[in-house]
């Protein structure tokens, strides 16, 4: 399940999956078997081969990711790791 506690990190994508939340979605739900029990919004960083997009995904109940579900609220021109992020 997504977990409202956390902040998710997708690297590895392909041109485009950070782009617009129809590729977002579709590479949220290939990265993890996600199932749900209820209603949880969190936030999702997807790095393709040349950007990075965070999303605001408030999970509607459904397994994985629709597009519906996302916002996109931060998009940067750069691919970025794990070490751009710092939380506290």
């Amino acid at each position: 399940d997504p977990d409202a506690t956390k902040f998710y990190l997708i690297t590895g994508g392909s041109a485009g999956d950070a782009d617009s939340t129809t590729a977002a979605a579709a590479k949220i739900s290939a990265a993890v078997a996600w199932t749900t029990s209820g209603s949880v919004t969190t936030y999702v960083a997807i790095v393709d081969d040349n950007s990075t997009g965070i999303y605001k995904w408030i999970d509607a109940s459904t397994a994985g990711a629709a597009s519906s579900e996302l916002t996109l609220v931060g998009s940067i021109d750069a691919v970025l790791a794990s070490s751009a992020f710092a939380f506290s």
